[in-house]
C-alpha cells in the first residue's frame, strides 16, 4: 500500500463571482486518466465524475479575498 501524499482531494476552479465572505467557483469538466478511472489514481477521478460533461458552479465561504477570474484550488 502506498502512503497517502495528502489527506485532501483537490480540484482547480475559476472564481466567477464574489460577495462578502463567499465566492462562486466554476469547475470545468476534465478527462480522467486510466488510473483514476480504475479508482487507483490521485483522486481526480472522483471530481471528474462529479463535474463530468457540464461542469459545475459552487458558492463557497472563503477566508481570503479572491478576485473574479482568479484560479483557486478547492479541497
Amino acid at each position: 500500500m502506498r502512503p497517502l501524499q495528502s489527506q485532501w482531494l483537490w480540484q482547480h476552479g475559476q472564481v466567477v463571482a464574489r460577495e462578502q465572505g463567499q465566492a462562486t467557483i466554476e469547475f470545468k469538466p476534465h478527462e480522467q486518466c486510466a488510473r483514476c478511472a480504475a479508482g487507483e489514481g490521485c483522486g481526480a477521478g472522483v471530481f471528474s465524475q462529479l463535474f463530468s460533461r457540464t461542469g459545475s458552479l459552487m458558492t463557497l465561504p472563503v477566508s481570503f479575498d479572491p478576485q473574479v477570474g482568479d484560479w483557486v484550488r478547492v479541497g
